[in-house]
């Protein structure tokens, strides 16, 4: 396979670079490279490498390069971080990824409740305990951010801690709203409804401004400049919500 091409990159699978090197070790490599903030076209120059050598010798990648994350920090240090407005690693991650993923899950829930008010024909209200659980998504988010490296290794090897964390989030979500049941906010539906759409229309917007490609590139590719994954992107909170709105129906019908 001549790697060496000129040819605009496609959105084919990273690990596609490798394919004579075990598929667990390619992904472990990318990851770890990726959480390192080093950018895409050097990972695939790494990729390129180690599956020239092992094609050629016909010896095992963590035989020749060890350990996939061990050998991805190794090379991490001698790459200079990607420069800030990259979206790999954190070097696109900041105030306006948490503003646009907070403004995205409120605009979900509250359309969702200005829905449900209209499909009852009743005025609409938040509690103090919907409040206090908005809070906590933002220091929820926050955290995430913040430690976003740590965060990603954790969601990666560790499917029970991350089941632990998501359900003490929801528990205490739960316990809030139950426990502040007092109404905060009231009024109409529609009211609740322009603010929920504006605030997912930011939403969507700060995640399109946010977004920057930064593929896996083979030596000698360029990015093709597709818009696809950042559109999905950008509409990743309307589609929930359209989803949540079809399924509060569906229910509405039945009760």
């Amino acid at each position: 396979m001549d790697h060496t091409k000129k040819s605009p990159a496609t959105h084919r699978d990273p690990v596609a670079l490798a394919p004579s090197v075990d598929r667990s070790w390619v992904e472990a490599f990318i990851l770890e490279q990726r959480l390192l903030d080093v950018p895409g076209d050097r990972i695939g120059d790494a990729l390129v490498t180690v599956e020239t050598h092992v094609a050629e010798s016909g010896e095992r990648a963590d035989d020749v390069f060890g350990d996939p994350r061990t050998y991805a920090r190794d090379l991490a240090a001698t790459v200079p971080a990607s420069t800030p407005g990259s979206n790999s690693g954190r070097g696109g991650i900041g105030v306006r990824t948490i503003a646009a993923a907070f403004l995205g899950l409120v605009g979900l829930l509250l359309t969702n409740t200005a829905f449900e008010g209209w499909l009852s024909g009743t005025a609409v209200s938040l509690s103090w305990g919907h409040l206090a659980a908005f809070a906590l998504t933002l220091l929820l988010l926050a955290v995430v951010v913040g430690w976003i490296s740590g965060a990603l290794r954790v969601l990666t090897t560790s499917v029970w801690l991350t089941g632990l964390v998501i359900a003490l989030f929801v528990a205490a979500s739960v316990a809030l709203m139950a426990r502040l049941p007092g109404a905060a906010l009231e009024g109409p539906a529609a009211t609740f409804a322009a603010v929920g759409l504006l605030s997912l229309a930011a939403g969507a917007v700060l995640t399109w401004r946010d977004h920057t490609d930064d593929p896996v590139l083979a030596p000698g590719e360029r990015p093709s400049g597709g818009v696809g994954g950042r559109l999905l992107g950008a509409l990743t909170m309307p589609l929930a919500t359209a989803f949540v709105l079809g399924l509060t129906w569906v229910v509405h019908l039945l009760a």
